[in-house]
């Protein structure tokens, strides 16, 4: 497995095909509650990601879940970021299904938390809305504008 990214929260890996994304244990929390925030996470991640795909945004499919990882698709394409850097015409046409995407999601009181353009992949299929770590259900408008 190829290291592909490592944040606050996690590191993740993939081997071409699955990415598998590890909540990493914080020393600085007690251990306890630590287990129970990775839990808590890993869990609403996996059904905000399910839900989403539900309704029919572009998102990598979960292939399994467990206390602490998520296995995921391997989503095909480049981030909007590298795409706005190789080509802003195109990256701009983009962001018209990036808005769609996100008035879906919205629709269904779905906030994605961290929708930047490096959570957003270019791919055959359209624009994939990834890492719904962040991600939380709100009807409230200004929860809808912030995102």
């Amino acid at each position: 497995m190829k290291e592909l990214t490592r944040g606050a929260e996690a590191i993740v890996t993939s081997d071409g095909t699955h990415v598998v994304k590890h909540r990493l244990r914080k020393t600085y929390r007690h251990p306890r509650l630590d287990e129970r925030l990775r839990k808590q996470r890993t869990r609403k991640e996996a059904k905000v990601l399910s839900k989403a795909r539900e309704i029919g945004l572009c998102v990598p499919k979960l292939y399994s879940q467990s206390e602490e990882k998520l296995e995921i698709e391997h989503v095909r394409g480049k981030m909007l970021k590298a795409v706005a850097g190789e080509d802003a015409k195109k990256a701009l046409g983009l962001l018209h299904e990036v808005g769609k995407g996100l008035a879906l999601l919205h629709k269904h009181s779905i906030m994605h938390g961290d929708l930047t353009t490096t959570n957003l992949i270019a791919s055959p299929k359209g624009v994939c809305f990834i890492d719904f770590g962040l991600a939380f259900n709100s009807t409230r408008l200004e929860d809808k504008a912030v995102d």
